[in-house]
């Protein structure tokens, strides 16, 4: 069955795994001192060079137009890029929920994946790329965090917690439901309507 327990926000990760190995760390902020997009262009840049895969979770996916066209960008070149984002039925804030379905049906169209977390809201903002490089932390792929709140995350570059990652996504993959671009087609006509406004306005909440 699809999700017993609530979604994990942090990784559990096997300090056996990786007591040994070489990992680098550092924290990254947004704040209101000249460092608003620090967290952003250091997405971008990995995403920008990703050459296998590219697995992100995010409670409120609403990013600009330049981050979803590097995902599909990314998509289009062969890698496997994964979404775990809230359900229409669970997510808490639903106004982002609706401005974020907004970029759905482009990004399956490119061959971006979408899984849907099925039983509470999923507040996770985590991301693994190339098994590799890692972030976790507070920054949601939307506009409060990219021009309001105060955010932190840690980025780290390492195999081996990037493979205890990745084995947590694929975990959470098969726990969620995947979407399919036919069946997205055929969602009620009230989302369809509001989505496009509520994307327009997005930074407003």
């Amino acid at each position: 069955q699809h999700g017993e327990r609530p979604y994990r926000s942090y990784p559990r990760v096997s300090l056996d795994s990786v007591a040994n190995e070489p990992i680098l760390a550092a924290a990254l902020s947004s704040n209101h001192a000249g460092q608003r997009t620090t967290i952003r262009r250091h997405y971008l840049h990995a995403i920008d060079r990703a050459q296998e895969s590219i697995y992100i979770a995010n409670a409120y996916f609403v990013p600009s137009r330049s981050f979803l066209q590097a995902l599909k960008r990314a998509a289009r070149r062969g890698v496997d890029v994964r979404l775990l984002l809230p359900s229409f039925e669970h997510n808490d804030v639903m106004l982002a929920q609706l401005a974020s379905q907004h970029s759905y049906a482009a990004l399956m169209k490119a061959g971006v994946r979408i899984h849907s977390w099925p039983v509470s809201h999923m507040h996770a903002k985590t991301a693994v790329i190339d098994g590799r490089w890692a972030i976790v932390g507070s920054y949601n792929l939307d506009a409060v965090s990219l021009f309001q709140s105060l955010e932190v995350v840690v980025e780290i570059i390492g195999e081996p917690f990037g493979a205890e990652m990745m084995r947590m996504f694929e975990r959470d993959f098969d726990r969620s439901i995947e979407l399919d671009l036919s069946s997205w087609k055929r969602r009620g006509i009230s989302q369809k309507l509001a989505e496009p406004l509520l994307f327009r306005f997005r930074r407003l909440f």
